[in-house]
């Protein structure tokens, strides 16, 4: 029984964290397709949504080595809403949107996962590679529902 109740304790505590990190007003949609979707269909769906409107896609999962990876892709259209503390560096601009740019925002506890070349720190995902631009997490703290996250743009997604 000890063991039932601290599951379902962490269970709470880790809902309760996740969702200091939602949007205010973030409402969360199943969507379901006739036939195998590809990225640019999904993303025709957001093409006309208000200008002050967000998507977030959770756990998307993306090939990572000889693993998967699960990421969150996001898709701002006027303002970027910075849902995440960073550690360091900064959150991808509504150009890099706009461009599908290959940036992501790391989870200190994911940094395993970078490889760095040069100066510059990126991360694998499928056959792409991601520009790390920020750390996520809480100085000093462990954040269990954001230390191991991967947020890359939405119109980054592999083709």
């Amino acid at each position: 029984i000890s063991v039932g109740i601290s599951s379902i304790n962490y269970s709470q505590l880790l809902e309760q964290e996740q969702a200091r990190y939602q949007p205010r007003h973030a409402v969360s949609v199943d969507i379901t397709f006739a036939k195998e979707p590809n990225w640019q269909h999904i993303l025709e769906l957001f093409e006309s949504i208000d200008p002050q409107t967000g998507v977030i896609l959770e756990d998307v999962i993306l090939p990572h080595r000889d693993a998967m990876m699960a990421v969150t892709p996001e898709y701002w259209t006027k303002e970027v809403v910075e849902r995440f503390p960073l550690t360091q560096g900064r959150y991808f601009t509504i150009k890099e949107i706009k461009r599908g740019e290959k940036v992501a925002l790391v989870g200190k506890e994911r940094m395993e996962d970078v490889i760095i070349e040069g100066s510059e720190q990126y991360l694998m995902a499928g056959r792409d590679k991601y520009k790390v631009i920020g750390i996520i997490g809480v100085k000093g703290k462990k954040t269990r529902a954001i230390d191991y996250q991967v947020v890359i743009p939405m119109t980054s997604l592999p083709a």
